[in-house]
């Protein structure tokens, strides 16, 4: 891969990870944020991975398994919340 491609290619995840913080500001269904959520990861570890520099590459594997891992666990602690707050309306009715 030549040094125009890669230079594209972090380009590419640049703009999607703008796109999807834009989109992340506007009113979305949980749904809908929980996709673009995991997608801004995704893509914030993609550009990780593809930044250029060989004696970087432990770092940037431990980078994005952390990315990854603070997405999962905010993730979980929103379907906890939700399923308290669906237990404990049920309890009050």
């Amino acid at each position: 891969m030549t040094l125009d491609e890669k230079l594209a290619r972090i380009r590419a995840h640049r703009n999607n990870i703008h796109r999807y913080r834009k989109l992340l500001e506007t009113t979305l269904s949980d749904l809908e944020r929980q996709y673009i959520e995991r997608r801004l990861a995704e893509e914030t570890a993609a550009r990780h991975l593809s930044w250029p520099g060989p004696f970087r590459s432990h770092f940037r594997r431990r980078k994005v398994l952390l990315i990854l891992r603070q997405w999962e666990l905010k993730h979980y602690r929103r379907i906890a919340t939700q399923s308290f707050a669906r237990a404990s309306a049920a309890r009050g009715k």
